[in-house]
């Protein structure tokens, strides 16, 4: 059994949570906006969008080989908005991907002292593609992006020029 939402106007989404199992579609092929939002996305689930080119203070989670591409080209975070320690982007498992490589940009841009991560995560063979990235802003204060690759993960950065405050990168061997 599937279930289908079809908006086909829609175009952003805003402050909206996607729980989308498997079976379930969502057809928004104008839809380009998806800030401050979260979709945990897997197999069996068909989501089918315009290319998305604001994805600020977003969490996105491909799963069990899903494949995704994004249209931005900078991602911003306040760690505040994107709950504390919640994963801005998270890839888990073999053929998972989060392609952002039209991305040259991530920053985080609160800056206070309250300890707050925004994290990027690539485990269990999961892909997070950063190629076009050249400039990563960690933010101010008592903030940090976290970077973590774990079994297997990949997250590539292989334009990064720049790294500035408050950058932490884990990488994990089992």
């Amino acid at each position: 059994s599937s279930s289908v939402w079809n908006a086909g106007q829609l175009t952003t989404l805003n402050d909206t949570t996607l729980g989308l199992t498997s079976g379930a579609t969502l057809n928004a092929p104008n839809l380009q906006t998806f800030r401050n939002s979260s979709v945990e996305l897997q197999p069996g689930v068909v989501f089918n969008t315009g290319s998305l080119v604001n994805v600020d203070y977003s969490r996105i989670t491909a799963l069990a080989g899903y494949q995704i591409t994004l249209g931005a080209n900078s991602y911003t975070s306040d760690a505040s908005v994107v709950g504390g320690h919640t994963a801005a982007f998270r890839a888990a498992g073999a053929n998972s991907l989060i392609n952002a490589s039209s991305m040259t940009s991530i920053s985080n841009t609160h800056n206070s002292g309250n300890g707050w991560l925004t994290t990027f995560i690539a485990e269990n063979s999961g892909v997070l593609n950063f190629s076009g990235v050249q400039a990563i802003d960690g933010g101010q204060g008592n903030v940090r992006n976290v970077f973590t690759i774990r079994t297997g993960g990949n997250i590539n950065l292989q334009n990064l020029q720049s790294l500035t405050q408050n950058n932490t990168f884990n990488i994990e061997i089992p």
